[in-house]
């Protein structure tokens, strides 16, 4: 009975990681779509100046490791007990929350902008996988 309380604190304490990676995404992408709208607004053109995918991708790594942070404050130990899982964790939300930044801006797009899915994946990638590192750096 011990080890089924402790397989479901663990699988509670994993959702709640992924649910604060995609609370994250989605809160950068917001942030980062609300910037680009007003840029387009104040130069009065039809395409919106954009970053290049190093520096968005950078953006969204550096989001990653902020939102990384506050997650410790609100609960400053590890969510998952074993190393093991801990390592399997980085790659399964990693490659998960990318997946679903992928989709919400497929799902978001407008008509006339051209999305791209792996752009979009890899940004993803790149916020879950600085949000995990960070936890796993400086957690108790």
């Amino acid at each position: 009975m011990e080890i089924l309380a402790e397989i479901l604190i663990q699988t509670l304490f994993w959702l709640c990681e992924l649910l604060f990676t995609v609370l994250g995404e989605g809160l950068f992408d917001w942030g980062w779509n609300k910037r680009a709208e007003k840029r387009k607004v104040a130069a009065r053109d039809d395409q919106p100046e954009t970053a290049g995918p190093v520096l968005t991708a950078t953006g969204y790594a550096a989001f990653g490791a902020i939102f990384g942070v506050v997650t410790l404050l609100i609960a400053p130990s590890h969510m998952i007990a074993s190393p093991a899982l801990r390592w399997l964790n980085i790659a399964g939300s990693t490659l998960l929350a990318g997946f679903m930044l992928a989709k919400w801006r497929e799902f978001q797009a407008k008509p006339e902008r051209e999305e791209h899915f792996a752009l979009n994946f890899a940004n993803g990638c790149c916020l879950a996988f600085a949000l995990a590192v960070t936890r796993l750096a400086l957690a108790r």
